[in-house]
């Protein structure tokens, strides 16, 4: 399908024109794109990456190294071009070769590329909404009953379609292996404006039934979630989740691990809005500032949210999260649930 830059004063309509990734870009590029942005491969979902290009006991080198909120590590491999027939070997020999690491040896990996920062505080930044609790000097470590490296995800992300190689990946999914492939494609128009397709054609998405146990892709659910908060907590919760849907009906809900989202689905993507969690008697409402910028003034949200919160509602404002702590009652999610409406919702859907 043709797709067109839309000129709506001059009335006109520029093909963008679809066109090797090659012969304007290196393969670095695209690992540098990724490597800053790798949420693109998960449709939103956090990924922290923790090396580049790592010396395996391979010929090869992975491209990139993450994990993700469960610290499962995760093996990145691009290919531009028509990708070579062993590209899918690679990446499951880079997957086997995590799986031989233990922790300690995942969290020097980590610390050999994060260097300014420790992995516990990547983590917090990326996954929890917070570094520590709002307190300076107060020390960041790994949630405790985080088992770092006990699954391996692979994404292998190819230009164009190639037939041979999904067929081959979604014949590993059902036999177990957590493996997901994703095509993209380059479009230009004669401006130099420039666009990239990314689309997932093998992945939990595409699962039958029978694979999603095998997988286990659907291992979070919303009662999962909030079984893990008190009675209390989880009416709050779901007071509050009553006040966004009223507002947005076109809402949906993303259970995470220990905490629910809310998001809004585009043509092109997942936006999403805010994660709620408890802690013992404590709420925390969060939203990634990145993930928003591209869809709304972020800035200006911020500002509002942090002028308009009551005392009683701590705000952090962090490197990517921004976090609204308050003891639970109905005033305070009440309050909380008003704020993302006005603030964020209501931006979004304009």
């Amino acid at each position: 399908m043709a797709m067109y830059r839309v000129q709506p004063q001059e009335n006109k309509m520029q093909l963008f024109l679809s066109t090797r990734f090659g012969d304007y870009y290196h393969e670095q590029d695209l690992e540098n794109w990724l490597e800053q942005n790798p949420q693109i491969l998960t449709d939103g979902e956090p990924l922290l990456v923790i090396s580049r290009q790592p010396a395996t006991p391979f010929s090869g080198v992975p491209d990139l190294i993450g994990l993700d909120e469960d610290g499962n590590t995760v093996v990145i491999e691009l290919k531009r071009g028509r990708p070579p027939r062993d590209v899918l070997a690679q990446a499951l020999e880079y997957a086997a070769w995590l799986a031989s690491l233990s922790s300690d040896e995942i969290e020097r990996l980590a610390s050999s590329y994060l260097q300014t920062r420790t992995l516990a505080e990547a983590w917090q930044e990326t996954f929890a909404g917070e570094v520590g609790d709002g307190v300076a000097d107060t020390a960041v470590s790994l949630p405790a009953n985080l088992q770092l490296n006990s699954h391996q995800r692979i994404f292998v992300v190819v230009e164009g379609n190639d037939d041979r190689i999904t067929a081959v990946a979604r014949y590993l999914r059902t036999l177990g292996v957590d493996i997901n492939l994703i095509e993209f494609r380059y479009y230009r128009i004669k401006s130099g404006e420039e666009m990239l397709d990314v689309e997932l054609v093998v992945g939990p998405e595409q699962d039958s039934p029978a694979t999603r146990q095998v997988t286990g892709s659907t291992k979070y659910t919303e009662e999962k979630v909030y079984n893990q908060w008190s009675t209390p907590m989880q009416q709050l919760y779901f007071r509050f989740r009553q006040r966004l849907l009223a507002a947005d009906e076109t809402l949906q809900l993303s259970p995470q691990k220990t905490a629910v989202s809310f998001y809004k689905q585009t043509r092109d993507a997942r936006v999403y809005l805010c994660s709620i969690n408890a802690h013992g008697e404590q709420l925390n409402v969060s939203f990634r500032t990145d993930s928003l910028e591209p869809h709304m003034d972020v800035e200006t949200a911020v500002a509002a949210i942090t002028q308009q919160a009551p005392d009683w509602i701590l705000t952090n404002r962090g490197i990517i999260w921004y976090t609204m702590r308050f003891k639970g009652s109905v005033t305070a999610v009440d309050q909380a649930a008003q704020l993302i409406i006005t603030h964020l919702l209501h931006a979004l859907q304009r």
